[in-house]
């Protein structure tokens, strides 16, 4: 039998299942709490000067990302690296992934060649608000 885990994740958090027939079971559960923090609580200090010895001469730089996208590429490689290791062990051999479009960006940069292959299925919305019950009727839907 094939064994089909569906990755239900957003920029906070993630919830993997193991999709058997009419039955969903959870799997695992990541969280990423620094996914609900502004970019400015992010960012350590404010941002750099540069030039001038005058009172009010020179400029200010930003540094080179967003924080806030730094914490979300961040998860999406946890995330990834969770699928690879179990990839690994075999513990799965079909994979569908729902997470908005955004995310899902940010996480296919981070998924190997061959983990890739089992994903067969790529649903570019947000789903997480849904009860158990209700994930598990949408996600028997599309299979």
């Amino acid at each position: 039998m094939l064994i089909r885990w569906v990755v239900v994740a957003t920029t906070i958090n993630a919830h993997i299942y193991q999709l058997s027939g009419k039955e969903l079971r959870l799997v695992d559960s990541l969280e990423h709490p620094e996914g609900l923090k502004k970019a400015h609580d992010l960012s350590a200090d404010r941002s750099g000067r540069y030039g001038g010895s005058h009172a009010g001469s020179g400029s200010s730089f930003d540094p080179p990302h967003n924080p806030k996208e730094i914490e979300m590429d961040k998860f999406a490689s946890r995330i990834a690296q969770c699928l690879e290791k179990a990839r690994v062990s075999n513990q799965y051999q079909a994979l569908t992934l729902i997470m908005p479009a955004h995310f899902w960006g940010l996480l296919n940069k981070h998924l190997s060649k061959p983990l890739l292959l089992l994903v067969d299925k790529i649903i570019q919305k947000n789903i997480l608000h849904l009860t158990k019950n209700s994930l598990e009727k949408y996600l028997i839907s599309l299979h």
